[in-house]
């Protein structure tokens, strides 16, 4: 697997990029975002400075190859409307969980699928993953549908906590 992150992932009108310090209002916005925090089970951003500490912990973590995280931005602006990751990743480096987010005035514009699509393609292309999973509150149907939309299936209803597990298998993905 490769360790190193590509700073940039370009795709006609979206570039997912390396979070920076310029960053942090707009990272305080999304994850402040009632929203998207209805969904999701971590903490609501209290202040800049969080969003700050939030954007030096991932570009740490980017640096030690622990996982991958990249700001999704519209082409022709540079403020990030979402975020998408692949992180949880298996010691053998074959398996991980992805994870996204929009803020709610950038979504139902196909943003998030083209910016999963290129995040799918780049676990199975490049860091050839065997398999790939994403954990979602059963009542995010919009989140759901996205994944089924690009051959996630149901792989577990986790019996233990209040979300459902999606997975994607290299052998689905290359139907």
């Amino acid at each position: 697997m490769k360790s190193i992150m590509p700073n940039e992932i370009k795709y006609e009108n979206l570039v997912l990029r390396k979070l920076c310090k310029d960053d942090n209002l707009k990272i305080y916005e999304i994850r402040s975002n009632q929203d998207i925090a209805k969904y999701l089970d971590r903490p609501i951003c209290q202040s800049l400075e969080e969003a700050d500490n939030f954007i030096t912990k991932v570009n740490n973590g980017i640096s030690r190859g622990e996982y991958f995280y990249w700001g999704i931005t519209l082409a022709d602006e540079n403020e990030v409307i979402g975020t998408i990751c692949i992180w949880n990743i298996s010691e053998d480096k074959t398996k991980g969980d992805i994870g996204f987010e929009l803020l709610p005035a950038f979504r139902g514009k196909g943003i998030m699928t083209k910016s999963l699509r290129l995040i799918i393609d780049y676990a199975f292309q490049e860091l050839n993953f065997d398999e790939l999973f994403g954990e979602v509150d059963p009542q995010n149907g919009k989140s759901i549908n996205l994944m089924k939309k690009h051959g996630f299936e149901l792989f577990d209803e986790n019996s233990s906590g209040p979300t459902v597990i999606y997975r994607l298998t290299k052998e689905n993905y290359l139907i």
